[in-house]
Formats: structure tokens, C-alpha cells, sequence
């Protein structure tokens, strides 16, 4: 009799075990492959990255780890649709993302990961309509700024927030300056602290060298954009949004500027 209720307490503990055990796997799993498709900037991956996210908050549907991917990954497929101008899909990975973060929200109001990247979301539905920058503008400098005021030290709010600073017109507090610090700031704290925080989530430091050499080629500071796109490069010499996108367009700037002098 006593073997048989331990044999009833410690199968639902094998398969909880198990299950958990499965789901970190298919996490891991996704978080490589929408690593990639951000290298590679791939429809294909990134989708295939979210349906694992979907699968297991089909079976936990309070992963946060889970749904913040989720999130993520619907912030990166709103900015290759709006790239393609596929306005359907578009409407569909905002609509989703925005809601999943205010879902999070809810549940944790002081989340600076999550807020930061609501208020990407917002940006960039901003960035395909700029008339929208009235309306939904300021929530999205809001969250941003409450994000900073979080966690000063975490590499993707900071990211968030020098990209918000960046694309936002000077009447409205954007700055070029602040942006710069912002991206600097998130460089190094990815290459001295690192990039993973507790919870698990791990994106930003390409994207952080990205957005920084972007920067500096927006201010004319050349030398200092090719340096920091090689940096990238180094580290993932396919990254597509640098290697095809980015260096072609300082190198078209160098060239003017060298015909200029």
C-alpha cells in the first residue's frame, strides 16, 4: 500500500519535472532561433521562433519568460513588415505585441523590461505612421522614461529609450546627445556586465551597436561609425543589418564627403 501512494505522489512530481524541464529546452530553442532571424533578419525564423513561444504558454500560459519573447518577437516582425509596407501583418505583430505587454503590465506594473519594450512598440507604430506621434507619442515617452527611471543600468531600456530619443523630433524632446549616451551606456554595460538579466532575457547587444554606430552616422562622426559597425561585425559578421544596411549607407557618406573635399 505504501509503495503504491509513493508511486502516486512521485509521478505528477516526474511529470512536472519533465514538463518543466521541456519547456525551458523549447525556450532556449526559440531564443536561438530568433537570434538568428534578428542576424539574418528572417520572417521565416521569427515565426518559427514564436510558435514555440505560443506552445508553451499553450501549456503554461503564465511563463512570463515565455510571453515577453512572445512580445519581443512580435516588436521584431512589426519592423520587417513595416520594411516589406505589408500593412495587414504589420497591424496584426503590434496589435499582438502591445497586447501581450499590457498583459504583463497588469500583473507587474514596475516591469522596466516590459515597458521600455511597449513603448518600442508604440515607436514603432509611430515610425510607419507619423501622424500618430501626437496621440500615442507621449505614452510611449512615458513608459520610456519610467522605464529608465527602473532600472538605469539595464542594457535594453536603455536602447529603447536612446532609440526613442533619437527618432523623436527636437520640439519634442528628442536629442541626438541623449541618444548617444544612451547607446554608449548599453554597450557597455552588455560587454562588462553582460547581457542576460534574471529573469532570462538576453537581447540587445548587436542591436545596442546598431543603433550607436547609426547614431554616430547621423551626427557625421564617420570614423567613429565604422569602428563600431566593425565591432559588430566581429562578433557576428553576417549581421544583415549592419553588413547590407548601415555600412552601405556611411559608405556612400564617406564617399560624398571624400568627393566634397
Amino acid at each position: 500500500m505504501k509503495s503504491i501512494l509513493l508511486t502516486i505522489l512521485v509521478i505528477p512530481l516526474f511529470v512536472f519535472v519533465t514538463l518543466a524541464q521541456t519547456s525551458s529546452e523549447l525556450i532556449s530553442e526559440a531564443k536561438k532561433i530568433i537570434y538568428q532571424g534578428d542576424i539574418h533578419f528572417d520572417e521565416g525564423l521569427y515565426l518559427k521562433g514564436r510558435g514555440l513561444f505560443e506552445r508553451v504558454l499553450s501549456s503554461e500560459p503564465e511563463n512570463f519568460l515565455a510571453k515577453y519573447y512572445l512580445a519581443y518577437t512580435d516588436y521584431k516582425l512589426s519592423i520587417y513588415f513595416m520594411s516589406k509596407k505589408e500593412q495587414i501583418q504589420f497591424d496584426r505583430f503590434v496589435k499582438s505585441g502591445i497586447e501581450t505587454c499590457k498583459e504583463l503590465l497588469s500583473k507587474n506594473n514596475e516591469d522596466a523590461e516590459t515597458k521600455a519594450l511597449l513603448g518600442g512598440i508604440y515607436g514603432i507604430q509611430i515610425a510607419n505612421e507619423p501622424n500618430l506621434g501626437q496621440v500615442i507619442g507621449p505614452q510611449s515617452n512615458a513608459l520610456l522614461f519610467e522605464a529608465v527611471e527602473l532600472a538605469p543600468d539595464n542594457p535594453r531600456v536603455l536602447v529603447l529609450a536612446g532609440i526613442n530619443k533619437l527618432n523623436t523630433p527636437e520640439f519634442f524632446g528628442g536629442s541626438k546627445t541623449k541618444a548617444l549616451e544612451y547607446f554608449k551606456k548599453a554597450v557597455n554595460l552588455f560587454e562588462n556586465s553582460g547581457a542576460v538579466n534574471s529573469d532570462g532575457i538576453e537581447w540587445g547587444h548587436l542591436y545596442a551597436l546598431g543603433w550607436l554606430g547609426k547614431t554616430f552616422l547621423k551626427m557625421k562622426d564617420y570614423d567613429s561609425a565604422y569602428r563600431t559597425f566593425n565591432k559588430a561585425l566581429s562578433i557576428e559578421p553576417e549581421y544583415s543589418w549592419i553588413k547590407y544596411n548601415l555600412l552601405s549607407k556611411l559608405k556612400e557618406k564617406m564617399s560624398t564627403q571624400t568627393q566634397d573635399n
